[in-house]
C-alpha cells in the first residue's frame, strides 16, 4: 500500500496534526507512523482505521490516497 504522503500531510495540517500528535492520538509510536507515512512500511486496518476517525477521510478518498491504480481493481 503505497500512500500519496503530499495528500496525507496536507488532510493533516488541516486538522492540526503532527506525526507526533497524530501518533499519540493513534496510540502508536512516533517514529513508526513516520515510516507508514514516508512509504517505509504498511499501515494496517486499524491504522487506517484511526486515521478514517482522526482526519475525517471518507472511504472513498482513502482509497484515492492509499491505494495504487493496480490495488483498487483488486476484484
Amino acid at each position: 500500500m503505497i500512500t500519496k504522503t503530499h495528500h496525507l500531510k496536507a488532510r493533516m495540517v488541516l486538522h492540526g496534526y503532527t506525526i507526533k500528535s497524530l501518533a499519540q492520538d493513534m496510540h502508536v509510536g512516533e517514529q513508526n507512523l513516520a515510516m507508514k507515512i514516508n512509504g517505509k512500511r504498511k499501515f494496517n486496518q486499524e491504522d487506517l482505521a484511526k486515521i478514517i476517525t482522526l482526519l475525517g477521510y471518507t472511504p472513498e478518498e482513502l482509497v484515492t490516497d492509499f491505494l495504487q491504480e493496480d490495488e483498487r481493481d483488486v476484484g
